[in-house]
């Protein structure tokens, strides 16, 4: 007889493999579906601020600011204006307290998703922001341990 405890099961009742750090992802927001288990893992500040903030990012560059809304609650565009004060992103986060106002007006809405395509669109000045977080604040994220 077997005393040995049975292998981990996920949520579907399939055995649930285990993973060495060489499979971890370097982002822990990358695989949002392991903090929603019962066994999840609470996030840093900066995970949750950079998280928010590359949410509102990828529903802009994807469908534009009216669609964005539709998706997302105004409190999330809100918590992403948080994030770009918390990553020093001062014009990112001007813009994106604009976007409420944007989404009402067909015009507003085409200048704004323009402009947002002309200066953040590419992600290089989130990424600088990030990377120099990371680099000055790294207790404020979980790269390890996850």
């Amino acid at each position: 007889m077997d005393s040995s405890s049975p292998a981990p099961r996920d949520s579907r009742g399939q055995p649930r493999a285990a993973r060495d750090d060489r499979q971890r992802p370097s982002w822990p927001g990358n695989n949002m579906a392991r903090y929603r288990t019962p066994d999840a893992v609470c996030l840093a500040v900066g995970d949750l601020h950079l998280w928010s903030l590359l949410t509102v990012h990828h529903a802009l560059n994807r469908v534009g600011v009216v669609a964005t809304l539709r998706m997302l609650t105004v409190r999330k565009v809100h918590r992403a204006v948080s994030a770009c004060r918390y990553f020093e992103l001062t014009g990112l986060g001007d813009l994106l307290s604009l976007m409420p106002e944007a989404a009402g007006s067909a015009q507003f809405a085409d200048a704004f998703d323009a402009e947002y395509r002309q200066r953040f669109a590419d992600g290089a000045e989130l990424i600088r922001a990030a990377q120099w977080k990371v680099a000055t604040a790294p207790e404020d994220f979980t790269v390890t341990g996850v």
